[in-house]
């Protein structure tokens, strides 16, 4: 019986990787994480500690990380089924999105971040949580509670580089990317550098945030050639 338990073991191990090198989610897991429930027996002890940074400004309100605790039950098991999905094993840096290709949106460019990412074979919201089975109603994917449980998930699973597509003139307070996932990325010591793309040129960027650079709250209102400058390390004199 040994030597059959094995075979199967190699061959589970197998379809895995190929599911993962073809990018792919699967369905159930996408099933999963749309209907909430809860896959372990206790949340992600990484994906729920919450480590500090000084994310305060003097002229802005400052942004926390995402405090899963404080989240009714119901989307506490939906973020815990994010963060499996999108994480299968931290403790050996199993991902399921490579690294420098992670692409937020915001203010209305989800369909020009959706083909970005296409065109790059990089992971969009879209991709990763709608999958081609569209597994989520659209009734239940844009409640807000859910997209900033998701997208926090999201950005807690990036590593690189992180791309944005979002308008030129800057974004509000009302966006999620600068409430909820622009400080998750402040939060992970595996982001190096956060990249604005430009929609109509994707050859068109300007560096948001690199790696050195202080972790502050998002500069609201700001064009985007001006947030690198507000953002990077000052050096006492």
């Amino acid at each position: 019986m040994k030597p059959l338990i094995v075979l199967g073991v190699l061959v589970l191990g197998v379809v895995g990787l190929r599911d993962e090198k073809r990018g792919t989610p699967s369905s159930p897991a996408i099933q999963n994480v749309a209907a909430g429930s809860y896959l372990g027996n206790e949340i992600n002890e990484w994906a729920t500690s919450l480590v500090k940074f000084n994310l305060q400004d003097a002229q802005l309100p400052p942004y926390n990380l995402l405090d899963v605790q404080l989240l009714p039950t119901s989307y506490q098991n939906l973020y815990a089924d994010a963060i499996n999905f999108l994480i299968p094993d931290y403790r050996f840096q199993k991902y399921l999105i490579p690294r420098d290709a992670t692409v937020f949106y915001s203010s209305g460019q989800q369909d020009d971040a959706a083909k970005f990412a296409s065109e790059k074979r990089f992971y969009d919201f879209r991709r990763l949580f709608e999958g081609p089975e569209k597994a989520i109603p659209p009734g239940e994917l844009y409640d807000r509670q859910k997209l900033v449980v998701l997208s926090a998930a999201m950005a807690r699973a990036s590593r690189g580089i992180v791309w944005v597509l979002m308008p030129r003139e800057g974004i509000d307070e009302n966006a999620i990317f600068a409430m909820t996932e622009w400080p998750e990325l402040m939060g992970n010591d595996k982001v190096c550098k956060v990249v604005w793309v430009n929609k109509d040129n994707y050859l068109h960027t300007e560096v948001l945030w690199e790696e050195g650079d202080q972790r502050k709250s998002f500069p609201l209102k700001t064009h985007v050639t001006r947030i690198h400058s507000l953002l990077k390390h000052q050096i006492a004199s």
